[in-house]
């Protein structure tokens, strides 16, 4: 995001004891950086600021990803074949999540309106390509629907991804088109495979401008916009070394990296810290290493 925060509005976090039942394995690194170097899976981060890591209740975990939350959540996905800066707020620390399937973390991605019928479970169609309108002097990009059998063929349900900065839905100035006046998440509408499928097709073109028009500048972060963030997929804390700190950075202490993991899931002591670098080299990957295990008690 550019100027405004990636948090909407406030919410009310569920029960830690809910949390401890999604918990993945302690110290998943090997399998982690995996999925990394792996361009049809990537990972998934959303970089936090200062005031975040200090109330971790801004951002709204929770563990039932077909229940429409009052804010959405910007995280960018990226892996080894791509050169992506993630999104800078004061701090070069995030929060790292699996996109594995066992992870769920594909069922929280969002969408621009409410499906108008209720597709039974894994029948949702994403489906290619829908044009979206310009935005100020940039071209109209094409990006991915949500369709089922019944749904009006003139409908189109955007799916809140896109190659650039700004997201198709958080923070634009939308509101939700649904009677609750929430954003409806994926859910278990869309199969796995449909789900690969668009992000995939949106990861491809990120980081380009040749490939992404909607860019204005070569590496920059794409967008997804969640309903919220899943404790299932959380693996740990993500440090941004693609590019160097912003001004007046600050580090977070690992009192405070705990203090928020631990408000996620008290039951893990044990969090993994990975490092994220890139060069411009073409032919060089980009590297995501483990520097750290943080020991919270």
């Amino acid at each position: 995001m550019k100027k405004y925060k990636r948090i909407y509005s406030a919410a009310v976090i569920l029960s830690l004891s809910i949390f401890g039942l999604y918990a993945i394995a302690d110290d998943s690194s090997d399998s982690f950086v995996d999925e990394f170097s792996q361009s049809d899976m990537g990972i998934a981060f959303t970089m936090l600021s200062k005031e975040s890591w200090k109330t971790p209740g801004y951002q709204l975990f929770h563990g039932d990803p077909s229940t429409p939350q009052t804010r959405l959540q910007a995280v960018t996905i990226s892996n080894a074949s791509k050169k992506i800066k993630p999104y800078q707020a004061d701090t070069r620390y995030g929060l790292a999540f699996s996109m594995e399937k066992s992870a769920g973390f594909y069922k929280y991605f969002a969408t621009k309106s409410e499906f108008t019928t209720t597709c039974d479970a894994g029948k949702a169609k994403m489906v290619s390509p829908i044009t979206e309108s310009p935005a100020k002097q940039y071209k109209s990009v094409t990006n991915w629907a949500v369709s089922c059998s019944g749904n009006d063929a003139n409908v189109q349900i955007a799916f809140c991804g896109r190659c650039y900065d700004g997201g198709v839905c958080a923070g634009s100035g939308n509101i939700p088109n649904t009677p609750s006046k929430l954003w409806p998440a994926l859910g278990d509408q869309v199969s796995f495979a449909e789900f690969q499928t668009a992000k995939n097709g949106i990861v491809a073109a990120s980081g380009s401008m040749s490939t992404c028009s909607w860019a204005s500048q070569d590496n920059i972060w794409n967008e997804f916009d969640t309903n919220g963030l899943s404790p299932t997929a959380l693996v740990g804390v993500l440090i941004d070394a693609t590019t160097a700190p912003p001004a007046g950075s600050w580090t977070p202490p690992d009192a405070t990296l705990c203090s928020y993991l631990q408000f996620v899931d008290a039951s893990r002591k044990k969090w993994p810290i990975y490092t994220l670098t890139f060069t411009q080299s073409i032919t060089t990957p980009s590297k995501l290493v483990k520097t750290k295990t943080l020991s919270c008690t």
